[in-house]
């Protein structure tokens, strides 16, 4: 991939990202609803997965954008 192409998946990570989060907070906020821990696991588990991911594109991108400099 090309920086070009390793910035938009990053933005596209980083959104996804949020709006996980977002869902997250709005499921998990909602009083008289019982939330299985399975659920909350599940966020948690796709939460560490993006992190992860834009972790590594970061650094990709930091490694091609030096080499180009």
């Amino acid at each position: 991939m090309n920086v070009s192409e390793l910035e938009d998946t990053l933005n596209s990570l980083e959104k996804e990202l949020e709006e996980i989060v977002e869902e997250r907070t709005f499921v998990l906020r909602q009083t008289g609803m019982h939330i299985r821990g399975r659920t909350v696991q599940t966020y948690e588990a796709e939460v560490n997965r993006l992190k992860a991911r834009i972790a590594e594109i970061e650094e990709i991108l930091q490694t091609k954008k030096s080499g180009l400099s």
